[in-house]
């Protein structure tokens, strides 16, 4: 019993951002539940604070180790902060939101580039020269800074497509 309390320690110092997170949004979601009374502006410029800067800042310090990672996945938090401010924050009380919410399609623009880049290093891969899915899963894995469990689901879904396209492909000769 005593190791598993300190395995659950030290999970808990090390990603300490995952028990920040749901009460960062209860409160959230709790503060745009407050009657009217209350400025709205006030509590549309705390949701907006909360999940868009301070969220992404807080998962930036706690998972600045990963590098380049971390960048590309505060982007994501910063887009999905302001999506979801959209949804808690009534409509009739946006004012801030409306401001900033193109700011999203920047942030999806961007990331739409990075799976771009991801897509045509892997088809490189895969069509580039034969080799094994194991070595391709690897290369990915390195070479785009994701773990290998996506990598491997990415090469397995990339071979199903390639032999879809042979197996179309020679249906369509004996035609």
């Amino acid at each position: 019993m005593n190791m598993n309390f300190a395995n659950i320690m030290f999970c808990s110092k090390k990603n300490w951002f995952f028990i920040i997170l749901p009460i960062i949004f209860l409160a959230n979601y709790s503060t745009s539940k407050i009657p009217a009374e209350i400025d709205h502006r006030i509590i549309e410029a705390s949701i907006l604070f909360d999940l868009v800067i301070l969220l992404p800042v807080l998962y930036a310090i706690c998972y600045r180790e990963l590098g380049r990672k971390v960048i590309v996945r505060t982007i994501g938090m910063v887009c999905l902060g302001i999506w979801l401010a959209g949804h808690l924050i009534p409509t009739e009380e946006q004012m801030v939101y409306a401001y900033i919410s193109w700011l999203k399609y920047v942030g999806y623009a961007f990331l739409a580039i990075i799976e771009i880049r991801v897509m045509i290093f892997m088809v490189k891969l895969l069509y580039g020269r034969q080799q094994e899915n194991e070595n391709i899963t690897k290369q990915l894995s390195a070479g785009m800074d994701i773990p290998e469990w996506a990598a491997k689901l990415m090469v397995l879904e990339a071979a199903f497509w390639k032999r879809l396209w042979k197996m179309i492909a020679s249906l369509s000769k004996r035609h």
